[in-house]
């Protein structure tokens, strides 16, 4: 049976480290300790997750599991406890959301942080068996988290900056994780591209909106000529077109034909900036 260990707090040196792997060959007495350890604190600390650093060790192993009761996350299963050396994952798809989440090394502390929504995760058993599973939803952003511990990052450094801290107490008290679930149900995107496609924007707008997203489109004017915007309405609408990418989950791109104007090219720049998933009507 393993032992109750005292949980390492953020400003621990020991968190900032990138752990070693494990030698899959030489699962010993010793990893095996570690693991039960790890299993035991978790219990006792009604946790849903552990990394090895936690507990003061750098090795690439960590334990996951949950009881649905125990999960505040929108639409999370309940987990058993498992454990994971050398994990390592992958996204399989491009969509994110943004969630509240903690850590027994954070105490009282949730944060937002942005994680893949699906992933492919890699693992060995404690018997050296090579486990491969895709995963989503809640299993895949604990995954991601815990990961994080063994490459020397904490969640916190990950957190959003506009309001992306609240105690525990406060997500409760002001239902913070129902209004996060409201804020995220539907996907923003933003097209951009030359306003002369614009049957191929309409098109791709109602395929969108009806696949249950929020879609922000260029303007089109019917009752002025290009040539009338003068250019301090024309950087007007620039910085508009640059707010609805700040907004936006992903930037859909009308390259119709293969055609992308200097300016369309200008806001992909941006957008690669800010971080943006970038999808196009025609492959490039």
């Amino acid at each position: 049976m393993g032992k109750v260990l005292k949980i390492r707090e953020i400003g621990d040196p020991i968190l900032k480290n990138i752990s070693e792997k494990v030698d899959i060959q030489n699962i010993d007495a010793e990893i095996l300790d570690i693991i039960e350890d790890l299993k035991e604190t978790l219990i006792f600390g009604n946790g849903l997750g552990i990394a090895a650093p936690q507990i003061g060790i750098n090795k690439r192993i960590i334990v996951v599991g949950a009881k649905k009761e125990n999960i505040n996350y929108n639409e999370a299963e309940e987990i058993p406890i498992t454990s994971m050396i050398n994990p390592t994952w992958k996204n399989i798809s491009d969509e994110t959301d943004i969630q509240y989440e903690g850590c027994m090394s954070v105490p009282n502390i949730r944060g937002k942080v942005k994680r893949y929504k699906k992933i492919e995760l890699t693992y060995y058993d404690e018997k050296g068996n090579k486990i491969i599973k895709q995963i989503s939803g809640f299993f895949a952003r604990l995954i991601q988290h815990e990961c994080d511990h063994l490459d020397g990052i904490n969640f916190i450094e990950k957190v959003i900056k506009d309001n992306g801290f609240a105690t525990k107490e406060n997500i409760e008290k002001y239902k913070l994780r129902e209004q996060e679930y409201i804020e995220n149900k539907y996907k923003i995107i933003t097209l951009c591209g030359s306003t002369k496609f614009k049957n191929e924007f309409m098109k791709v707008q109602e395929k969108l909106t009806l696949s249950g997203n929020i879609v922000f489109t260029p303007n089109f004017f019917n009752n002025i000529k290009k040539e009338e915007i003068n250019n301090e309405t024309k950087n007007m609408l620039d910085e508009m077109h640059k707010q609805r990418i700040d907004m936006s989950d992903e930037i859909y791109v009308i390259n119709f034909e293969g055609y992308i104007g200097e300016s369309t090219k200008n806001e992909i720049e941006y957008a690669k900036k800010q971080g943006k998933i970038i999808k196009y009507l025609e492959n490039i």
